[in-house]
């Protein structure tokens, strides 16, 4: 009850100000692994809550623009493609700085439309022919049709 009564008050809004005051912390490693990481990732989560329970408000506005929705639909395929472009370690031209998202997105949005929407296609036919799918990758047997016991 505390929980969800401070997630729906205003005093949520100071969570920003948390994670930002756990930043310091980087420079004594024992206080940031002992409260430093607690702190960033309660507060992180605190802030997710809160853009998800507003959606009207002017940062759910944002986050649900076409274009930011848009990116979040790549996300997979930016996250598989972003590290041959983005490793700061490599000394290719690729991986410089602005090729490199020049690069990342192209890479992503080609993996997108040619492999993972294909196997989502494959993925749908499969679970209708199979049956209902129950999200957590397992495939239910289709129900058998209702008879009659005498």
């Amino acid at each position: 009850m505390f929980g969800r009564c401070l997630l729906s008050s205003r005093r949520v809004t100071a969570a920003p100000l948390f994670v930002i005051l756990t930043l310091p912390l980087a420079e004594h490693p024992r206080l940031d692994y002992a409260a430093g990481y607690t702190i960033a990732n309660v507060g992180i989560a605190v802030i997710i809550d809160w853009c998800v329970r507003n959606p009207a408000g002017y940062v759910g506005r944002l986050l649900n623009a076409r274009l930011i929705a848009y990116v979040g639909v790549l996300s997979y395929s930016i996250y598989i493609w972003q590290q041959p472009f983005l490793n700061r370690g490599s000394a290719s031209l690729f991986s410089s700085f602005p090729l490199n998202i020049a690069g990342a997105f192209p890479a992503a949005l080609l993996s997108y439309y040619l492999i993972e929407q294909p196997m989502l296609r494959v993925r749908r036919r499969f679970t209708r022919a199979l049956g209902s799918f129950d999200g957590a990758g397992a495939v239910a047997p289709a129900e058998a049709p209702a008879t009659e016991s005498a």
